[in-house]
C-alpha cells in the first residue's frame, strides 16, 4: 500500500484485497482523486451473517467511490455480494479443482 501515490500514474485501476479489514481504503483515494476506480474484495464472515457490519463496509466504500465485493474465502462462486445493492447473489458457477485444470500450453 506504500507504493500507491509512487503507481498511481501508471495503473488504470488497482485491485485491493480486504482494504476495510486492514483499515487501508482511504490510502486508494489517490486512484479516486486521479480519476480512476478502485475495486476491493471483501471475505470477512461478518459482512455476510451481520447486516449492520455489511451496511457499515458498504456505505462506506459507496461513501469512498469504491466497488466492492462481498465474496466466499475459498472462492467457489457460490455467492457474490456487491456495495452498491447489497444483495446476496448465489451462483451456479463451479471452478474446477487445481488436478482438473488443463495445464497451460507451452507451444502451438
Amino acid at each position: 500500500m506504500e507504493q500507491v501515490e509512487d503507481l498511481v500514474n501508471f495503473f488504470d485501476f488497482p485491485i485491493n484485497e480486504e482494504c476495510h479489514e486492514y483499515d487501508e481504503c482511504d490510502i486508494l483515494t489517490t486512484f479516486i482523486e486521479a480519476g480512476k476506480a478502485v475495486f476491493n474484495a471483501e471475505y470477512d464472515q461478518r459482512y455476510i451473517n451481520n447486516k449492520q457490519k455489511r451496511f457499515k463496509m458498504c456505505s462506506e466504500s459507496f461513501s469512498l467511490k469504491m466497488s466492492a465485493l462481498i465474496l466466499p474465502l475459498d472462492l467457489d462462486g457460490s455467492f457474490l455480494m456487491n456495495n452498491s445493492s447489497q444483495t446476496l447473489f448465489k451462483t451456479h458457477l463451479s471452478f474446477p479443482s487445481a488436478d482438473q485444470r488443463t495445464p497451460a500450453i507451452d507451444s502451438l
